[in-house]
């Protein structure tokens, strides 16, 4: 693929594990870099100032801009690091707010899409990867930008469909934990049980209570990561009623039980993942100190 084609490119992923009062050198590269804090607490040095580092937030790292990291207890990053070619996309970015705090899970996946693509190497899985950069980068332009206040809005039943379908699409999201039927999700959003349907077959290609099962098990998934929460309150954070229920769909979906699941997947911790072959990262990683 012509590089004019690729807005952006990936160079390499990982996700981290920092112990208790481990460090992150201070240091600068070329690269613009994402790192995004899952859970712990610490301190971020960007530039001259220091930042609370807390779950959820996300530090965009501009080329030549000084960083660093300490931990105050054991902290997981997921972490990209990447270079952007198109000129307006760039432009973009430096002008974007650094520290950014994403909506609960809004771009974790996107990350792990990424690193679970480099690992695989499938057919244009570079593609694949600077596909999902996008979309994160998308997520970190749009939340540095106030959004404009509609001086007339439209009335609902006027919204384009695409539109509605995007509401429906946030209300299951938002609501994923709580008992949810059809008509429970139709009546909250003011429609019909059949433009439900036809409304969540059109934005996400499947039945709307498939796409909230399918929603919360990457929920679950992203609990069993990046938490220490036992199967029983995975199991009711992510709006599943038993243990056996839970573990029965998620097998279904992933083919292996939660256990097995966590224990092949915690195994990527603190693995680099180079999507450009010809990238080379260099460890910066500073162990307690004894």
């Amino acid at each position: 693929m012509p590089t004019t084609s690729r807005p952006a490119e990936v160079l390499w992923t990982a996700r981290y594990d920092y112990q208790p009062h481990s460090k992150l050198k201070r240091h600068r590269h070329e690269y613009f870099q994402l790192i995004h804090c899952i859970s712990g607490e610490g301190s971020f040095q960007l530039g001259t100032a220091k930042l609370p580092l807390t779950p959820g937030v996300l530090f965009l790292i501009k080329p030549r801009k000084f960083h660093g990291l300490t931990a105050t207890t054991q902290v997981k990053t997921l972490d990209l690091k990447f270079e952007v070619r198109d000129a307006n996309l760039r432009q973009a970015l430096v002008e974007s707010n650094e520290v950014i705090h994403p909506p609960a899970g809004a771009v974790a996946h996107l990350f792990d899409q990424i690193r679970h693509e480099g690992e695989v190497k499938a057919l244009l899985h570079r593609q694949v990867c600077d596909a999902l950069l996008v979309q994160i980068l998308a997520h970190v332009i749009r939340l540095a930008t106030p959004a404009p206040i509609a001086t007339n809005p439209e009335p609902d039943n006027q919204l384009p469909q695409n539109d509605r379908a995007g509401q429906l699409i946030q209300f299951i999201r938002g609501h994923f934990a709580e008992k949810l039927t059809l008509q429970d999700i139709a009546q909250a959003v003011g429609r019909s049980d059949r433009l439900v349907r036809e409304l969540t077959q059109r934005a996400a290609g499947v039945p709307p209570m498939r796409y909230l099962m399918q929603y919360r098990i990457e929920k679950a998934k992203e609990f069993i990561l990046y938490s220490d929460y036992s199967l029983k309150e995975i199991t009711e954070l992510s709006g599943f009623r038993t243990v056996h229920h839970f573990t029965r769909v998620f097998h279904q979906v992933t083919h292996e039980t939660p256990g097995a699941w966590r224990r092949k997947n915690r195994q990527g911790i603190c693995k680099d993942v180079c999507i450009d072959p010809n990238f080379s990262n260099v460890i910066l990683t500073v162990p307690p100190s004894k």
